[in-house]
């Protein structure tokens, strides 16, 4: 609730607002740049990637032959991968349209800082679990 009241603009802690950059301000490109954010994109996906990848690999493994195990793993590593080479490819062309919402900015800020309190306070009533409620709340996304 108290993030939702900050994005409002009814609250104005600083502390919520500042930010924090790594390094004395240098540009980390290149190779090794992107070998680094490979590592940690890699180590902060384990956990998550690493329930659905053992259920396949274990799928795999117990398949009736050698390429229908083969073929479980590749539609598995393209329904992974995929996403992500789309997500860089349009990231390029979705610039100005970013620069566009950007426009909306305040009014998407108050938008979402509203349905943060809402679900704040369903939460600490104990009614976020009606059925109801939460419908309307999703559907509004």
């Amino acid at each position: 609730m108290v993030l939702g009241l900050q994005m409002m603009g009814i609250l104005k802690l600083k502390f919520l607002m500042s930010s924090k950059q790594l390094g004395n301000g240098k540009k980390y490109g290149g190779w090794l740049g992107s070998f680094i954010l490979g590592l940690a994109i890699g180590a902060g996906w384990t956990p998550c990637v690493g329930l659905a990848l053992s259920s396949i690999l274990v799928l795999a493994g117990s398949s009736e032959s050698l390429y229908q195990g083969i073929g479980q793993l590749a539609v598995y590593s393209l329904g992974l991968g995929i996403p992500f080479l789309l997500i860089s490819l349009l990231v390029t062309f979705s610039l100005s349209m970013v620069k566009q919402v950007n426009r909306f900015f305040p009014v998407l800020s108050m938008g979402n800082g509203v349905i943060m309190v809402i679900l704040g306070v369903l939460l600490y009533t104990r009614n976020f679990q009606k059925t109801e409620c939460n419908a309307r709340l999703i559907f509004i996304f």
